[in-house]
C-alpha cells in the first residue's frame, strides 16, 4: 500500500571544524548533524550517497519512541525526515542502498510483525512499500546489483538451528533463493558482509562456528547459485566486531581483523581470486589500534577507522599503513568510533557513528576532507554488452554521479541519467558503432576495456 509523506526541513546549527592530529595534516572536519538526547532522529547507523534529484546523502537514525526513522542530510548539514513508522509498527533498519531504478531500498525488522521486510521509496520520499520476506526470513546483508539486490536471509523454525540462504530480490519485491548454506556445514561470519564483485559474483566470509578456533573461508557465489571457496583463513581469525570486506582497485579482496597481527592489535589481509591469503599490514601496539571499518577510496587506496578514533590509510602502491586523522577522545562535537565512511563524489569523506557528537552516546554525521580530490568514475559492468540504436544500457560501478558525457566509440549519447552512485542509464545513440564506452564525470574519465557491440 502506497503512502505519501511530507518532508520536514530542519535548519541546523553551524558545523564545527577541526584539523588533523596525526598523519599528513591539513584535514578539515565538520560536524553536519548530531541529534540531541530528546531528538527522534536517534543514533545514525547507515549512510549512502544518493543520485541528484533524490538526496545529497541518505542517513538512518533510530528512535527510542517509534522505532527507526529514515532521514536525508545535505553536504551542508540540512536534515530532512523522510519516513517514520507508526507507533504500532516500529522497525529496525539494517541497511540501505539505491537501486539502478533510482528508488531507495532497505531491509528492516518489524517487532510487531515478527519478521523482516524490505522497504522501498521512490524519489521525493513518496510511495513507501513494504515487501515481507517469505517464511519469516531475517535479512542480514543487502547489497546492490545492476538490476536488483542480493541478500543473506536467516530462517529459523522451532527447535531447529538457523538456516542461511542467499537470495536475489527484484525491485518489485520478489525473493528468489539461490543457495542454502546448510549443506556446507558452515555459517556466515557475522559482523562482516557480502560484496558484489567486478566479475558479477558475490563474495564474503564464512566459518564453522568460532573463527578464533575454527578455519574461515572466503567464498564465491555466482548469480546462478554456484558456490565455492577461494581462500582459507587459519585460526585464530579474530573478527569479532564490524569487519567489512571490500574489493580493491587491483581486483583483490581486502579485509581487517580487530585483534591479531604482529602486535596483537589488528591487521589488514588480502585474498586473491586465485586463492592466496596473507596478512599485509599490522596495526601498531599503541595509538592507532583495532580497525573496525574499511573502504576503497577513489584515489586507489584503502581507508578505515579504528576503535581508538583514528582514520587510517593503507597505500596499495607503497604498502604503507599510516594515520591520516585522529578524532579527539570524548569531546563534544566529535564522533566516537565505531564509524562508517564513504568517499563522496565531491572528494570529501562522509561518515556516521551511533556514538559521540554533541550528546555523546547519541551519534553524529560528519565530513572529513583530507584533500585527495574527486574520485574518478569506475565502470565494472555494462549490461547488455550489445544492442541496437535506442537500447537502454546500464553502466554499473562506482562514483558515477554527475556524468557530463557518455560516448559509444566516440559518438555522444543524448539520453544519460545517473540513477545512483553506482549506476547510469544511457541509450545507444544514432550513429554509434561497435567500440568502447567512455563516461566522464567531474572526477575524471573512464573507458571500458570491453567493446559494446552495436547490432
Amino acid at each position: 500500500m502506497s503512502k505519501v509523506y511530507i518532508l520536514l526541513i530542519i535548519a541546523l546549527a553551524c558545523p564545527l571544524t577541526g584539523t588533523a592530529q596525526g598523519g599528513s595534516g591539513g584535514a578539515v572536519y565538520k560536524l553536519l548533524f548530531s541529534p540531541s538526547i530528546s531528538s527522534q532522529a536517534g543514533e545514525p547507523t547507515t549512510i549512502v550517497e544518493a543520485a541528484p534529484g533524490f538526496f545529497d546523502f541518505m542517513a538512518y537514525g533510530s528512535s527510542n519512541v517509534n522505532g527507526s526513522s529514515i532521514w536525508s542530510i545535505t553536504r551542508h548539514g540540512t536534515m530532512n525526515e523522510v519516513f517514520a513508522p507508526s507507533q504500532s509498527q516500529p522497525f529496525s533498519l539494517l541497511s540501505f542502498v539505491q537501486g539502478s531504478n533510482a528508488s531507495l531500498f532497505g531491509d528492516a525488522g518489524s517487532s510487531s510483525a515478527g519478521s523482516d521486510y524490505y522497504l522501498s521509496m521512490s524519489p521525493l520520499g513518496k510511495d513507501v512499500h513494504q515487501f515481507t520476506t517469505p517464511d519469516n526470513g531475517n535479512s542480514v546483508y543487502l547489497i546492490q546489483a545492476p538490476h536488483g539486490f542480493y541478500d543473506l536471509l536467516g530462517y529459523t523454525k522451532a527447535g531447529q538451528q538457523i538456516t542461511w540462504i542467499f537470495s536475489y530480490i527484484t525491485y518489485g519485491g520478489a525473493v528468489k533463493s539461490l543457495f542454502n548454506m546448510k549443506g556446507t556445514g558452515r555459517m556466515p561470519l557475522l559482523g562482516s558482509n557480502i560484496v558484489y564483485g567486478p566479475d558479477g559474483n558475490i563474495y564474503g566470509l564464512q566459518t564453522v562456528s568460532n573463527p578464533a578456533t575454527d578455519p574461515s573461508w572466503v567464498f564465491r557465489l555466482t548469480p546462478q547459485g554456484q558456490y565455492s571457496t577461494i581462500a582459507t583463513i587459519q585460526p585464530p581469525f579474530y573478527a569479532s566486531g564490524t569487519n567489512p570486506v571490500v574489493f580493491g582497485p587491483d581486483g583483490n579482496i581486502y579485509g581487517t581483523i580487530d585483534s591479531g597481527g604482529s602486535n596483537g592489535k589488528g591487521a589488514i589481509w588480502r585474498a586473491t581470486l586465485s586463492g592466496s591469503m596473507e596478512i599485509i599490514a599490522s596495526f601498531p601496539a599503541t595509538g592507532m589500534v583495532q580497525p573496525e571499518s574499511l573502504m576503497a577510496a577513489g584515489d586507489g587506496n584503502l581507508y578505515g577507522t579504528t576503535q581508538s578514533n583514528y582514520v587510517f590509510r593503507y597505500d596499495l602502491s607503497t604498502q604503507q599503513l599510516e594515520p591520516v586523522h585522529h578524532f579527539p577522545e570524548v569531546t563534544a562535537g566529535y564522533p566516537q568510533c565505531p564509524c562508517q565512511l564513504i568517499h563522496g563524489s565531491d572528494g570529501t569523506f562522509y561518515g556516521i557513528t551511533p556514538t559521540g557528537g554533541n550528546s555523546p552516546g547519541i551519534g553524529a554525521v560528519f565530513s572529513l576532507d583530507i584533500g585527495i580530490g574527486k574520485p574518478k568514475p569506475v565502470v565494472q559492468q555494462v549490461l547488455p554488452l550489445s544492442g541496437a540504436v535506442g537500447t537502454q544500457v546500464t553502466l554499473f560501478g562506482g562514483w558515477l554521479l554527475g556524468p557530463t558525457s557518455v560516448t559509444f566509440n566516440g559518438v555522444p549519447a543524448t539520453s544519460v541519467t545517473a540513477t545512483s552512485s553506482q549506476s547510469v542509464l544511457v541509450e545507444v545513440p544514432e550513429g554509434a558503432t561497435t567500440g568502447p564506452i567512455t563516461i566522464t564525470t567531474p572526477g575524471g574519465t573512464f573507458t571500458t576495456s570491453q567493446d559494446f557491440v552495436v547490432n
